[in-house]
């Protein structure tokens, strides 16, 4: 299977759960495509758009399905929050890998505000075990 298509079928299993948990006024979209606040269109992994006390909360999830000696750095945190933060809205961030993450990663995540979730390969291919 190509890392594109892990990547979607990452992508996929993370909005079915989010669209499990969610009320009938959540909207789960898979690569939404959003235009930033410099006009630029992004592609979000798994965008969440849920009603809380009558206003609106948005979630912005992002997969990366990596070999396991490729764990995602602080730089792709601090990339991932640089997007956030030109997006209109975004008022929750989640980070989602199958590598895990260097220490730095960790610290840079939790100055950022950005919640880190690893889901392992053997949990995404419960046959290959």
């Amino acid at each position: 299977m190509s890392n594109k298509k892990k990547g979607n079928f990452l992508e996929a299993i993370v909005a079915i759960l989010e669209k499990s948990l969610s009320s009938k006024e959540t909207i789960i979209t898979k690569n939404k495509k959003i235009i930033d606040l410099d006009g630029a269109e992004r592609e979000i992994d798994i965008y969440i758009e849920a009603i809380f006390n009558k206003k609106k909360f948005n979630t912005v999830i992002e997969c990366k399905n990596y070999a396991d000696s490729n764990p995602i750095s602080m730089e792709k945190i601090e990339a991932f929050n640089t997007k956030c933060l030109r997006l209109p809205n975004a008022h929750k961030k989640i980070f989602l890998s199958t590598s895990g993450y260097q220490s730095g990663a960790f610290i840079k995540a939790k100055t950022c505000n950005i919640e880190l979730y690893q889901i392992t390969k053997e949990q995404l291919n419960p046959s290959d075990n």
